[in-house]
């Protein structure tokens, strides 16, 4: 595009044609950006954001809702560590369980967080069963939350379950993992979800290679199950699952 000063402008209105010169369209232009308002997107000195963790962490969630094109309660974002942990013991539905408390507790900077025993019903996809058994099914969650060390409180009593992650776990940086909690909690095969997890989490690396051994561990595959099971069953029902 010409600037206004190079431009020789002719207008033409019918039979009638009028011609400016260069220093008439100097002169138009000059108007122009008097009478024009300022532009507050610019600025004459550099502008610094101060911004702390729980922006970024959450500005992170809703960059992941956009990815994934679902509201941002549903994306579980955690530390990478998390997926190196084997939950070991728990079934389905309190993987399901764990991971919505861990995407609750995402972007709260350590904060303690309180969720309801019917919140968590709902969240987790639990068959119609006793309230005891959901009472003892989260006590276990809880429980083993509080074992692996990361989250500084993990307690459930009297249908509320209080989570509190460690603050070294909460901060924002790159080794992050997120995904659609929905797709997991469809997920009915127990170690289908943790292999889940752990595709997607190295989705962005094109692959994903683990020792065999490594495998078993990160599935928590009991020591008393043979290779030949867990290969020609556990491993290749995930698979096909998925």
């Amino acid at each position: 595009a010409l600037k206004l000063n190079e431009l020789n402008l002719r207008i033409s209105n019918g039979e009638t044609n009028a011609l400016f010169t260069t220093e008439q369209v100097q002169q138009i232009a000059r108007v122009i950006r008097t009478g024009a308002v300022s532009d507050r997107r610019r600025y004459k000195d550099n502008v610094t954001f101060n911004l702390t963790s729980d922006d970024l962490e959450k500005i992170n969630q809703v960059s992941m809702a956009c990815r994934y094109h679902v509201p941002t309660d549903q994306i579980v974002t955690y530390h990478n560590h998390l997926n190196k942990i084997p939950l070991i013991g728990l079934s389905g539905p309190q993987q399901n369980a764990f991971w919505y408390i861990v995407g609750k507790a995402y972007g709260q900077g350590g904060s303690l967080i309180t969720l309801t025993k019917n919140e968590l019903k709902d969240a987790i996809f639990l068959p119609s069963k006793s309230p005891r058994y959901l009472d003892n099914a989260l006590v276990k969650v809880a429980k083993f939350m509080k074992e692996t060390g990361l989250f500084v409180k993990a307690e459930y009593s009297a249908g509320i379950m209080e989570v509190a992650v460690d603050k070294k776990l909460s901060r924002y940086n790159g080794d992050l993992c997120s995904w659609n909690y929905n797709l997991l909690r469809q997920i009915k095969y127990k170690w289908a979800k943790t292999l889940f997890r752990l595709l997607v989490s190295t989705a962005e690396y094109g692959s994903c290679r683990l020792s065999f051994q490594d495998l078993r561990y990160l599935l928590a595959i009991p020591a008393s199950y043979r290779n030949h099971k867990v290969a020609s069953e556990i491993i290749r029902k995930s698979v096909i699952y998925l």
